[in-house]
């Protein structure tokens, strides 16, 4: 994600995400979602994810899943708010200190928790 504003005169990098296939039938993974750390409570984290649902949801899928660590309170408040919920273990982790959500892409269901 490049931005640019007030507080950013020049364009430049402020975070980044990626969506990976998956064993479940339908699922995709958002995967390596980062934001710079002067650049976090800004609210790009959310137009990220906003922009990897709407591509997932243009490539056919119906859910989204992401794992993320336990110690992540500022994640997991945001993607409880996007309409993550907990879901079942979709992969192997050596680490259980994971905690895997998931939410529909369904157009009702996506516009209700947007």
């Amino acid at each position: 994600m490049i931005a640019q504003g007030e507080t950013m005169p020049q364009a430049q990098v402020i975070g980044c995400g990626a969506l990976a296939s998956t064993q479940l039938p339908g699922a995709c993974e958002i995967k390596r979602l980062y934001i710079q750390p002067e650049c976090r409570g800004q609210g790009g984290a959310k137009v990220l994810i906003r922009d990897l649902l709407q591509k997932a949801q243009a490539q056919g899928y119906d859910q989204a899943v992401l794992s993320t660590w336990q110690s992540n309170s500022a994640g997991l408040a945001l993607y409880q708010a996007l309409g993550f919920l907990p879901v079942p273990s979709f992969k192997s982790h050596p680490n259980s200190e994971l905690i895997f959500l998931g939410r529909s892409l369904r157009t009702a269901d996506a516009q209700t928790s947007s």
